[in-house]
């Protein structure tokens, strides 16, 4: 019965040889932590004391078990302080303050999740000057010729530096665009020694913003100095308008519906091109419909009349009323109204918009 034996044998071996089956969809991966470093002065005369602040994050919401500082006193590559000492991890966040004199500091941050993963080495660079060496070079000349009007206008901006004991090595113009809440470089203009022109244009979309121009210097030790300038871009006023919603509130259901009119205050003769309609919420479009190729002639003091509802738009220049797509409310809240009309005036385009006050959808 030896042949037996090897027959149920044979099934067991190969049981046990076998290694699990492992579904790859099983497996979640893991996203190493993100460091945060922080540095309280990066920029100074010498003396200069920073806080140097050490955090950390994980978007897969591990624990950051360990935080690690390094600083490099001379920015020559070579460490010479470890917080911890021993190279080690803190288990703990690090708020430190350290004292430097002149010259350049290399700061590094690195942190650690409770799975071993190590961040990115973050790192931010301090820049010290020593006063009784090096005076900080002036700004001789920041001007724009024009610091508000009406779209579309072109501003010339110019900086002149010096230095009283060195060379300009650098001159620079910034501009800094305000959206909503947040301020993003939208331009920079660089050029070595001590000065820097700028010409820009600004067009419709830059109305009602903050505008921010920055002039900067920099001499041959590092040394710099700041002055900002606002620009201020206002609408247009060749038209005069309005648009008004039907109704405020509304109720879940109910069909928008609004009228309004555009009136030539320009003293010349306007050539419609389109009229465009947005339906927003929260500053999210909600619902738009863009009519262009009018027949539009208007002289000084004429009008456009427009209404609209759910069986489509009628405006003084359409013989009849024009189907446009209808809509309905499904949501609560704030909503305002838009009318934009891009026309032709003098042979230039211009655009001009028309907000409606806000109104409500509420509940029936």
């Amino acid at each position: 019965m030896k042949w037996l034996n090897k027959i149920i044998a044979f099934p067991l071996i190969f049981a046990m040889s076998c290694k699990p089956i492992i579904n790859p969809a099983l497996i979640i991966p893991n996203n190493p932590p993100a460091v945060n470093l922080l540095l309280s002065s990066e920029s100074g005369y010498a003396p200069l004391t920073t806080e140097i602040s050490l955090t950390g994050t994980d978007e897969d919401e591990d624990i950051i078990t360990g935080y690690k500082i390094k600083i490099d006193v001379d920015n020559d590559g070579k460490i010479d302080e470890t917080i911890p000492e021993d190279g080690s991890f803190s288990p703990e966040p690090i708020n430190i303050e350290r004292t430097f004199e002149e010259g350049k500091v290399r700061i590094y941050g690195q942190c650690q999740d409770e799975h071993g993963l190590n961040s990115n080495q973050s790192s931010k660079l301090i820049k010290i000057f020593k006063l009784t060496e090096n005076k900080l070079p002036l700004i001789e000349n920041f001007s724009a010729d024009k610091t508000s009007g009406i779209y579309p206008f072109t501003t010339n901006v110019s900086l002149t530096g010096t230095d009283e004991d060195g060379t300009i090595a650098e001159s620079k113009l910034e501009i800094y665009i305000w959206e909503e809440e947040t301020k993003k470089l939208d331009e920079t203009i660089s050029e070595e020694g001590n000065s820097v022109n700028l010409s820009r244009t600004w067009g419709f979309e830059d109305i009602g913003k903050t505008i921010e121009v920055y002039g900067i210097v920099m001499d041959n030790d590092g040394g710099e100095t700041i002055k900002s300038q606002n620009i201020t871009v206002n609408g247009r006023e060749d038209l005069t308008g309005n648009v008004t919603s039907e109704k405020n509130p509304y109720s879940l259901g109910d069909y928008l519906s609004f009228f309004g009119e555009i009136k030539n205050k320009s003293g010349s003769k306007i050539t419609g091109e389109s009229l465009e309609c947005k339906l927003i919420k929260e500053k999210e479009v909600k619902f738009e419909k863009s009519f262009s190729g009018w027949d539009i002639d208007l002289k000084d003091d004429d009008k456009l009349t427009f209404d609209y509802n759910k069986d489509g738009i009628l405006c003084s220049v359409f013989p009849i009323r024009v189907t446009m797509d209808k809509y309905k409310f499904e949501e609560l809240g704030e909503y305002n109204l838009e009318i934009i009309i891009k026309y032709l005036m003098n042979g230039n385009e211009y655009k001009q918009k028309f907000c409606s006050s806000p109104f409500e959808v509420v509940k029936e």
